[in-house]
């Protein structure tokens, strides 16, 4: 018996990487068309900011890839940051919020979702996102947009293989204690 004990003690332990952590940030901008209900973007866009587990990726011009157009029925990917080996992204649920304000001369687009944020090393994450552009009046004008995204915390319920591990080990700790 001792053997087995042994033997669970000495096992490799499944390496499974971390959620991304609260309070990183990731924060993108660049350049969009809008109406109330969409926004196009137009090229790449640029990483403007990060903190936390996101202070891996160095800042770069041109090096997001975004989907568009963005509406409140779009789901799935919203942007790809490529920046060397690292990889990031946000894939948004269904059912984003778009709020329109600002002035008839200088209007403005606030979009509010969900989604899960991806970080290499770092398991996917739920997040939560948040965009605004503002511009002109004209029609088609080419505006600027910046967007920062961030994990949700999580209620700390422990992961059924965290369990199961935690479990076998005290099992193994009272088959050695009885036996000692």
């Amino acid at each position: 018996m001792r053997t087995l004990v042994a033997a669970l003690a000495l096992a490799p332990l499944a390496a499974g990487a971390a959620p991304i952590a609260p309070g990183s940030e990731v924060s993108i901008n660049g350049s969009d068309t809008f109406t109330p209900g969409s926004i196009s973007f137009v090229g790449p866009g640029n990483l403007g900011g990060v903190s936390g587990d996101f202070s891996i990726l160095p800042l770069c011009t041109g090096c997001v890839t975004l989907t568009s157009p963005l509406t409140s029925a779009s789901s799935g990917p919203l942007w790809v940051i490529h920046d060397g080996a690292l990889t990031s992204t946000l894939s948004i649920d269904a059912g984003s919020t778009f709020t329109a304000d600002g002035t008839a001369s200088l209007p403005s687009l606030t979009v509010n979702g969900t989604g899960i944020l991806t970080l290499t090393g770092f398991d996917a994450t739920q997040g939560q996102f948040e965009l605004t552009t503002q511009g002109t009046a004209e029609a088609g004008a080419q505006v600027t947009f910046s967007a920062t995204a961030v994990p949700t915390p999580v209620g700390g319920v422990p992961e059924p293989a965290s369990l199961a591990l935690l479990g076998s080990g005290l099992l193994g700790l009272a088959l050695v204690r009885r036996r000692g």
